[in-house]
């Protein structure tokens, strides 16, 4: 864990070999270490991406977007879609609730420019999500 400045997570993962600047993507190592150090918690800074859950043209238009458009992100994106629109929510507000349910155990944060920002970062709190759910958002099921 040396070395490290900073550790952004998200549900996107970077593409290999991204440039980051001085933030890391948490990744298996950095949750193998929290696993082995269970009174440690993530604290994981810009989990929405400027929003960009949201829409096509929130992610079209963040200026990172290229580190992040992979088929995995893809293949990530329409799971979250689909489970967003089963569950009558946003993609944002479902990231934050996945979020919430990952272990071993992390806080987002978050922040926003307007107050609907923070009402529907707030609604993650009241998303209940199953192992069935959590299993096919991390694409370990094929059926949500």
């Amino acid at each position: 864990m040396r070395g490290r400045t900073g550790s952004g997570y998200c549900f996107l993962r970077p593409a290999a070999g991204a440039n980051l600047g001085v933030a890391v993507h948490a990744d298996g190592e950095f949750f193998d270490y929290l696993a082995e150090n269970p009174s440690m918690t993530l604290l994981a800074y810009s989990p929405l991406l400027k929003g960009i859950y949201a829409s096509r043209e929130k992610r079209l238009a963040y200026y990172n977007w290229p580190l992040f458009d992979t088929p995995d992100s893809a293949a990530r994106l329409e799971r979250l879609e689909v489970v967003g629109k089963r569950l009558g929510i946003d993609g944002n507000t479902l990231v934050l609730a996945w979020m919430l349910h990952r272990e071993p155990a992390i806080i987002p944060v978050v922040g926003g420019s307007r107050f609907n920002h923070f009402r529907e970062n707030f609604a993650a709190l009241d998303v209940r999500l199953d192992r069935e759910t959590m299993d096919y958002l991390e694409g370990r099921s094929t059926s949500a």
